[in-house]
C-alpha cells in the first residue's frame, strides 16, 4: 500500500485509519521491512516546535494521527481527505490491532510502564491473546547503562515483530530514534500509557468523548495536577507558535 505523509507546520501526519494502519503492520512485517510509527496530537506539536531533534524524528517515521485537533489543523490547511476516520487513539486502535497480531501469531515486546505491572500485563496478554507471543519489560531504567545494554539483548533474543514502547513522550521517541538501528524488531512504535489502559491500571475516557475529542478534559478533571500546564497553557504557546510560524514554511506540502 502507498503510505502519503503530509507537512502540518514543519512536521509529519500520516492520515490513516484503523484498516490502514493493520494493513500497514501485515504489509511491513511481511515484507520483513523495518518502519517506526510515532504520534502526532497537540502535545507532541508543541513539543517539537521546541526541539529539532524531535522534529527530525518524527519527519523520518510514520505518524499517527492521535487527536481529532490534528484533523480539524490538516482540514483549516487544506486538507480535506483528512477526516474522522484518520484519527486512532491506541483507545481506537487497540482491540484491533490485537486482534491482527494474534490472528498473524506475531510477536510482541512491550517496553513501558513500572516494574510492578509487569506480570499483570503478561497475564492479561496469555489469557486474551493466545495466538501471540508477548514479552515485557517495565521502562524504569538508567539509560546508557549495563541495565540498558541487557535490555537490547533481551529484546533482540525475543526478535519480535513488533516493539511497542510506552514511556511517555518525548522519552518514548528519543530512545526508539537512538536505539532503532540496534534492534531486530520490523516495526518499532510510540504507545504510551495503552497498556496501562488495558489492563484497567489507569481509567480509559468514554469513547464518546474521545469521538468529540473531548479526552483531554477527561483526564484534565481526573489528574488535574498533571494535565494543567499540557491542556490549559500548551495550546496557547502553540497558538502563538502556529500563528508567528513563517508563512513559506507552513504552507502545507506533501513531502
Amino acid at each position: 500500500m502507498e503510505v502519503k505523509h503530509l507537512k502540518l507546520y514543519g512536521t509529519r501526519i500520516t492520515p490513516l485509519s484503523i484498516d490502514e494502519l493493520n494493513e500497514f503492520t501485515v504489509k511491513t512485517i511481511s515484507e520483513s521491512g523495518k518502519q517506526q510509527i510515532l504520534s502526532l496530537n497537540l502535545h507532541s506539536l508543541y513539543l517539537q516546535f521546541k526541539n529539532p531533534e524531535l522534529n527530525k524524528i518524527q519527519n523520518e517515521s510514520v505518524m499517527r494521527i492521535d487527536g481529532m485537533p490534528i484533523v480539524w489543523l490538516a482540514n483549516q490547511k487544506g486538507y480535506r481527505g483528512v477526516s474522522r476516520r484518520h484519527r486512532v487513539t491506541w483507545m481506537d486502535w487497540k482491540e484491533s490491532f490485537f486482534d491482527m497480531c494474534n490472528t498473524n501469531k506475531f510477536n510482541i515486546f512491550y517496553l513501558g510502564s513500572k516494574p510492578e505491572l509487569k506480570v499483570r500485563i503478561e497475564q492479561y496478554m496469555d489469557e486474551k491473546y493466545q495466538d501471540l507471543s508477548f514479552k515485557c519489560s517495565h521502562g524504569y531504567f538508567q539509560l546508557s547503562s549495563k541495565e540498558e545494554e541487557e535490555l537490547l539483548s533481551q529484546i533482540n533474543q525475543f526478535k519480535p515483530d513488533i516493539l511497542l514502547v510506552g514511556m511517555g513522550m518525548p522519552r518514548q521517541e528519543y530512545w526508539i530514534s537512538t536505539n532503532a538501528s540496534m534492534i531486530n524488531a520490523n516495526l518499532i512504535m510510540s504507545c504510551g500509557a495503552a497498556m496501562e489502559y488495558i489492563v484497567g491500571y489507569v481509567s480509559e475516557p468514554p469513547r464518546w468523548m474521545g469521538r468529540l475529542g473531548l479526552e483531554w478534559l477527561y483526564r484534565l478533571v481526573e489528574k488535574p495536577g498533571r494535565f494543567f500546564h499540557r491542556y490549559l497553557v500548551e495550546p496557547w504557546v502553540l497558538l502563538y507558535y502556529m500563528i508567528t510560524y513563517k508563512k513559506n514554511k507552513w504552507r502545507s506540502t506533501i513531502v
